[in-house]
């Protein structure tokens, strides 16, 4: 009895190859340039649950999934690693990052002042 999963997402380029070798067969489609980044950013989301969903000794495995379609989102909008890294450097400088776990309740402001939107 052949039994067929339907996916219908992004996956990593080696995976037909992967599929064949175990005797799977796979129909697959190219993505469109015009329609990839909406997928990507799907594949972030799924990754993103996976590293949720993941046991303590996973995490490192679903973080460096998240890094390579990250990795994948640059090369296709043409953004160098290394300008991400200064903006991601400057923003830290400038509003420090995220290590110490500020977490942010409320502001309370004179109805004179007008807040900064960032």
């Amino acid at each position: 009895m052949k039994k067929e999963v339907r996916y219908q997402k992004l996956v990593r380029d080696g995976i037909p190859a992967i599929l064949k070798a175990k005797g799977i067969k796979a129909e697959i489609r190219k993505i469109a340039p015009s329609d990839l980044l909406f997928f990507l950013i799907e594949k972030l989301q799924e990754e993103t649950k996976e590293l949720w969903d993941a046991e303590p000794d996973h995490k490192a495995e679903e973080l460096a999934d998240i890094f390579e379609v990250l990795e994948a989102t640059l090369i296709h909008l043409g953004i160098p690693m290394e300008k991400v890294l200064e903006i991601k450097e400057a923003k830290k400088a400038e509003r420090g990052g995220f290590a110490k776990g500020v977490f942010l309740v409320k502001t309370i402001q004179a109805s004179n002042v007008r807040a900064e939107q960032k």
